[in-house]
């Protein structure tokens, strides 16, 4: 039995490894999955097994995505050398060195969330990064009221509500993104002091909300902006 359950988690890995590989090379709308199957050698009916569908898949590979950035954010949770206020900017600024570093992935993922289709993905990925990443926050939150640096009764809904306001942001920041192609110079620039004044707010709105006046809370390196959107 155990073998049976390690050979259908290696068989299902494989589709999703393989899909990753073809989705960013040929672009998702433009992999179909006979493309996924062939390159594998597998049967079709033996792809229905693993997924419902090409959109089951993507949210799959999505979900493995999410749990990279996850990932970085809980090792720095339980690192017991950091105080609160560290950990908090470590988890901004080491998420977004993660997204410029697959700053290709990320682009085509993005094309896919924001894909008038695709409309029921991208609240399910939003959901599941909410789910996974607001008990971190949380936490890193609760470590802060100890230290007594910041001050609030509410750390497991104000973790949320900052998450919220973080898809906010990244729901501005992505379709900023997406639009760069067709942009000009001077619309670049706009773009980007635009993008970089929304994060700065947001910065403000989080200090707020954890009850502090630390002006100096720096969460989100403004040039890892400009890595971002550089060509």
């Amino acid at each position: 039995m155990a073998r049976e359950v390690k050979e259908y988690q290696e068989r299902r890995e494989e589709i999703i490894i393989t899909a990753r590989q073809l989705f960013f090379l040929q672009g998702y709308e433009d992999t179909p999955i006979s493309d996924i199957i062939h390159h594998i050698g597998i049967a079709k009916g033996t792809f229905y097994h693993y997924f419902d569908s090409k959109e089951d898949l993507m949210i799959a590979l999505a979900d493995e995505i999410t749990d990279e950035a996850i990932a970085i954010i809980a090792k720095i949770t339980t690192d017991s050398e950091l105080d609160a206020r560290t950990k908090f900017q470590m988890a901004f600024n080491r998420t977004g060195n993660w997204k410029v570093e697959n700053r290709q992935m990320m682009l085509e993922l993005l094309r896919v969330m924001y894909s008038p289709n695709n409309l029921r993905l991208h609240e399910t990925l939003n959901k599941m990064s909410l789910e996974k990443a607001a008990p971190y926050f949380a936490e890193i939150i609760r470590q802060g009221l100890d230290e007594g640096v910041w001050n609030t009764d509410y750390p497991d809904e104000i973790a949320r509500i900052i998450f919220h306001m973080g898809l906010g942001i990244a729901e501005q920041f992505s379709e900023s993104f997406l639009r760069l192609a067709e942009a000009s110079s001077d619309e670049r620039a706009g773009i980007i002091n635009r993008v970089k004044r929304e994060y700065q707010v947001y910065e403000y709105a989080i200090s707020r909300l954890l009850g502090t006046d630390d002006v100096t809370l720096t969460l989100i390196d403004i040039g890892l902006v400009d890595a971002m959107f550089g060509e």
